[in-house]
C-alpha cells in the first residue's frame, strides 16, 4: 500500500517535495509536519528529536511498538 493511500485513510496529508533532505525539512517546517522521511532507505525525520534524517530515531519506532505489544 502506498504511503499516500495509507495516510489518506487516517485523515492525514502527504506532502511530496523535490529530492533532498533540505527540501523535505523546509516543507515539514512550512506545514508543521509531525514526521517526515527522505531517501530510499526510509530515513525518518522526526522534529521532536531533531530536523535531520536519523536511522536511530527510525529504529526506535518499531522497537517501541514491539515493546508495547508485550506489556501485561
Amino acid at each position: 500500500m502506498s504511503i499516500s493511500r495509507s495516510r489518506a485513510g487516517h485523515g492525514r496529508a502527504v506532502h511530496r517535495t523535490p529530492v533532498g533532505e533540505a527540501n523535505v525539512v523546509e516543507t515539514m517546517q512550512a506545514v508543521n509536519a509531525p514526521i517526515g522521511g527522505e531517501g530510499a532507505n526510509g530515513g525518518i525525520i522526526f522534529p521532536a528529536v531533531h530536523l535531520c534524517r536519523d536511522g536511530d530515531t527510525g529504529m526506535a519506532f518499531p522497537l517501541e511498538d514491539g515493546r508495547g505489544s508485550r506489556r501485561p
